[in-house]
C-alpha cells in the first residue's frame, strides 16, 4: 500500500468514527440535559426480519386537529409542537407553526409534516407516509422506532403505555424509557 492509499484509508475511517462519535454524543447530550416528558403511545409493530426486534409507535401527538396549526402547513415543512402537562402525561397545545417557541420555559417537540397537510404526499419518504383522519394532520417526531432485546417483540404486553422522552431547547427529542401499566418494559 502506498502512502496514499494508507492516508485516505485512515480518513475514511476517521471520518466514520467522526460521524459515530457525533451522533452519539448528541442523543446523549439531549436525554442528559433535556425536558424528560411523558408521552401517550400505541405500539403499532413489533418485528423486523432484517433489523431485529423493535417496536413502532404513534403517539397521541402523532395526528393532531388542523385547527391547532397557526396556519396550513405543507406536508414535508418543520413544525413546532408546544406541549402542556395534562395529569401525568404532556399533549399538544395550540399555536402549532413553523417557528421555534421562544420562550425558555417553553417544552415542545420539533415535528415534519407527513400527511394532512398542503402538497402532495408522494414527495415523503413512504415509512413516514401517514394516511391522516380528515381534518388532521400526522406528524412524525423522529421517535417512532425504539429497538428492543431480541424475541421480546413477540411478548408485546398489552395495557397502557407510556414513552419518557427527552426533548432538548430545540425539540430534538430520543425516547429514554418506555413503561405499560407503569411498569418498565422491555
Amino acid at each position: 500500500m502506498t502512502t496514499s492509499k494508507t492516508t485516505r484509508f485512515w480518513l475514511a475511517v476517521t471520518l466514520q468514527l467522526v460521524i459515530l462519535l457525533s451522533l452519539f454524543l448528541f442523543k446523549f447530550s439531549v436525554v442528559s440535559g433535556g425536558t424528560e416528558v411523558s408521552l401517550v403511545i400505541r405500539p403499532i409493530d413489533p418485528r423486523d426480519p432484517l433489523r431485529g426486534d423493535y417496536v413502532t409507535f404513534a403517539y397521541d401527538v402523532s395526528s393532531i386537529p388542523s385547527s391547532y396549526f397557526n396556519t396550513t402547513p405543507t406536508n414535508g415543512q418543520v413544525v413546532y409542537v408546544p406541549l402542556q402537562k395534562k395529569g401525568g402525561t404532556w399533549v399538544a397545545q395550540r399555536e402549532i407553526g413553523t417557528k421555534k417557541p421562544t420562550s425558555d420555559s417553553a417544552v415542545f417537540l420539533k415535528a415534519r409534516v407527513t400527511g394532512g397537510g398542503e402538497g402532495a404526499d408522494s414527495l415523503l419518504e413512504p415509512s413516514l407516509a401517514r394516511r391522516p383522519r380528515t381534518g388532521e394532520i400526522s406528524l412524525a417526531y423522529g421517535i417512532e422506532e425504539y429497538f428492543i432485546p431480541e424475541d421480546s417483540g413477540k411478548r408485546l404486553p398489552s395495557g397502557e403505555a407510556i414513552a419518557k422522552v427527552a426533548i432538548d431547547k430545540e425539540g430534538n427529542a430520543v425516547i429514554k424509557q418506555i413503561y405499560i401499566n407503569d411498569k418498565q418494559w422491555p
